[in-house]
């Protein structure tokens, strides 16, 4: 290069070193940490920097069009950072230090400066409220016709279910009425389908719910949707209107099929005769019994069309798990403190839904013993109630026996490994958690709850005892007990357990309505840079609508590094980020249909015929696919490296992935020399154990990819500072010796 355009690179990287240093400083005089005259050197040297770029400017005509290159390549907050340097330049004198201590925090402020969806939603904030954010934020969450075909999946199983556990009641606690009771609700669904539907479509127009007012799915405030809302905000809440529909839909079915089971029973039980003798005036025949349920019917409802029978009225609020939460109870703690912290609702959007959803698991166990409610009911002096309590308990331990044949048969998979090589190689084969696998298809259930838990259960339960011994299978169990009693119960032992581990554990936390409390959980507990940077870009995509992913349904893996990354994985006009892949260097397949992204309750994977990837997965050993990050230390950074409108990290794959690699891997797997191993694998993980089939075929992998790196350096693939990939592998190897010495680095980037 000419030395104008070194000057250019050398002015361009001084000064952004230099601004970031300042910043960094800036942020330890903010905490305290350092002093002003510390803080008003480090300004000093800014602004002496830019003042040698405006003497180099002023002295040649060539040296002002570098100068120009230099700001005019800037982002806006380091050319907003020259204007302020260059009113710095005429601070009034006698003002001092006052003065440039302003400045530093006109720069600050620049370097602050909120781009893309973040001075979006900072002006939302700034203009409407917390409120009107987490609106936005639930809305996009629930805008996938996905989530609402779950949502309507689960009512459904609901209400099929109830009706089925108080027959068996009625069979174990010998009560005949409960049984009528029972049926009668169960043909109630049938009889009573078309009025739930068209109540359901007038409270979608009126925005409100109209059997149980003010009680939503959602915890929104009150007068939550706003009747006289413009087009573009019915179209922003339709999603929670649409699941407030629905809601409404099987509240209504439920609570109708339970006042015409419950009124059927108490008619027979009290000798109500069902011959039809009588007659209306358009001649259809009716007995005493239908007169006696069509009185109790009336009597169900006011004249709003509000359900004022209460028993039918919590049934209904329970299989729609709606029911409010009780007073002094820490799940209505959580609720007021969410409620009247709005901003806490970014990391838990929903709080009685999955408390209900917890109590649904826990009363169908021995466990709902410990909630007062159940005990209640268990107990209750009304025969009916009580075949019905029993009949929860019948029905869950007829579930977990059902979950544990199918678990020990590895016809269920329980949760994803946490080792992020592990569990891709596991998806990679078509594998998916919390499913049924029947043949060479797993069926997700991971989010038909209630039910779908007591699956989920047995089946991280089977996986975690299939590697412990007999007395850690025991101690396991009963840390299992003690946790299901600390999360279940929202009565009076919430504390027991509550640090304890087990399968519930691994359940709990895979679940989508706590996902933003788990991820921040995670994050905040995590030592590594990268997931605090994950959890951050993860957040801002979250404001994305739900819809638009689903409908794109991207068929690769996607690596987002930044947020222009998130915002490609989830809006199908913004271009592709870069694909994921694995060990061999190949892009890694969703193997999902677009049916399944956008709208099937129940996901369909099939397995893949990969003899490769079966057995990384059988060898349990997490092979690490090629980094953005090489070199020592990671200081080079491939996607910084580019050629033809490709950066190195992709190219690096290609080659990898189009070499005899996976040939040779598939024929290593199936000689005898690989089968006469003694071991899968290595006893550390440091792969050091020579005799295992794991590091054969590391060595394999790590062969490859050195050719690869080989092939790659020749092909001259350079950063925006002319840098080539090879000079930078070159540079920081000599850096590893320069810095011994306290020498300049050379760049590697």
């Amino acid at each position: 290069t000419d030395k104008g355009d070194s000057i250019t690179i050398a002015l361009r990287m001084a000064f952004n070193g230099v601004l970031k240093n300042h910043i960094n400083k800036d942020l330890l005089h903010q905490a305290g940490k350092l002093s002003d005259d510390e803080i008003l050197k480090s300004f000093d040297l800014l602004q002496s920097l830019y003042r040698l770029d405006r003497q180099i400017g002023k002295n040649t005509g060539r040296m002002l069009a570098v100068r120009k290159e230099l700001i005019e390549g800037s982002k806006r907050s380091k050319r907003k950072t020259m204007d302020i340097l260059e009113q710095a330049e005429i601070i009034p004198k006698g003002e001092g230090d006052k003065a440039t201590l302003k400045m530093i925090e006109k720069v600050r402020a620049a370097n602050k400066e909120k781009n893309g969806i973040m001075a979006v939603l900072d002006a939302v904030r700034s203009k409407l409220g917390i409120n009107a954010i987490n609106k936005f934020y639930i809305n996009a969450l629930l805008s996938n016709p996905k989530t609402h075909a779950i949502n309507m999946t689960s009512n459904a199983i609901m209400a099929l279910i109830r009706p089925m556990e108080q027959y068996m009641g009625g069979v174990l606690s010998m009560n005949k009425n409960a049984r009528i009771e029972a049926i009668s609700t169960a043909a109630g669904i049938i009889k009573y389908y078309q009025d739930s539907f068209i109540m359901a479509r007038e409270a979608f127009k009126k925005s409100d719910s109209i059997l149980d007012r003010n009680n939503f799915k959602v915890d929104l405030q009150r007068n939550a949707f706003n009747r006289k809302a413009g087009i573009a905000t019915k179209v922003v809440e339709s999603p929670t209107r649409f699941l407030s529909a629905e809601d409404e839909f099987f509240k209504q079915l439920n609570y109708r099929a339970k006042v015409y089971g419950m009124a059927v029973a108490e008619g027979i039980r009290t000798g109500k005769s069902n011959k039809k003798i009588f007659k209306t005036a358009d001649g259809r025949k009716y007995s005493e019994l239908d007169a006696f349920v069509e009185q109790r019917f009336d009597e169900a409802f006011a004249p709003n069309k509000e359900g004022i029978n209460k028993v039918a009225l919590e049934y209904a609020q329970e299989n729609t798990f709606t029911k409010a939460l009780g007073k002094g109870t820490p799940g209505k703690f959580v609720q007021d403190a969410v409620n009247g912290v709005p901003f806490l609702r970014q990391f838990m959007p929903f709080v009685r839904t999955p408390v209900n959803i917890m109590r649904a698991v826990q009363d169908r166990t021995p466990l709902g013993f410990a909630r007062k409610q159940f005990r209640d009911e268990y107990f209750s002096p009304d025969a009916n109630i009580r075949a019905a309590a029993r009949g929860k308990i019948a029905m869950g331990s007829s579930l977990f026996l059902m979950s544990g044949i199918l678990a020990y048969n590895n016809m269920l998979t329980g949760g994803i490994p946490k080792d992020r090589n592990l569990r891709r190689q596991k998806f990679d084969t078509g594998w998916r958690p919390y499913s049924l696998k029947l043949g060479d298809k797993y069926y997700s259930y991971e989010r038909l709850d209630p039910f779908g838990m007591f699956l989920g259960l047995a089946a991280d339960f089977h996986e975690i005892a299939l590697e412990v011994s007999e007395d850690e299978r025991n101690q396991l169990a009963e840390a299992n007990m003690l946790y299901v009693m600390s999360k279940m119960d929202i009565d009076d032992y919430t504390t027991l357990g509550a640090g304890s581990l087990g399968a519930l554990a691994k359940n709990v936390t895979s679940k989508t309505y706590l996902k933003s409390l788990t991820d921040i959980l995670y994050a905040a507990s995590s030592n590594d840079p990268r997931e605090h940077k994950k959890y951050a870009l993860n957040k801002m995509g979250s404001f994305v609508p739900n819809i638009l992913k689903g409908a794109m349904n991207d068929p690769l893996y996607r690596d987002a590094r930044n947020l222009t990354d998130t915002l490609k994985t989830r809006v199908p006009f913004l271009g592709d980020a870069t694909p994921s892949f694995n060990a061999l260097g190949e892009t890694r397949s969703r193997n999902q249909s677009w049916w399944d992204s956008f709208i099937n309750p129940v996901t369909v994977s099939e397995e893949k015929s990969d003899v490769v990837m079966s057995e990384f997965d059988r060898l349990g050993v997490g092979f690490e696919p090629l980094g953005t990050k090489q070199g020592y230390n990671g200081n080079i950074d491939l996607t910084k490296f580019t050629k033809d409108g490709k950066n190195a990290y992709v190219r690096w794959n290609e080659i990898l992935g189009s070499s005899n690699m996976r040939k040779e891997l598939e024929q290593l797997i199936g000689s005898k020399f690989y089968d006469g191993l003694l071991k899968d694998k290595p006893i550390d993980e440091t792969l050091n154990y020579k005799s295992s089939k794991a590091t054969q075929i590391k060595k394999v992998i790590n062969r490859y990819k050195r050719m690869a790196r080989m092939q790659l350096l020749r092909e001259g693939f350079i950063t925006e500072n002319n840098l080539s990939l090879s000079d930078a592998y070159m540079n920081d190897k000599r850096n590893q010796s320069i810095a011994k010495f306290g020498g300049t680095l050379l760049p590697t980037e």
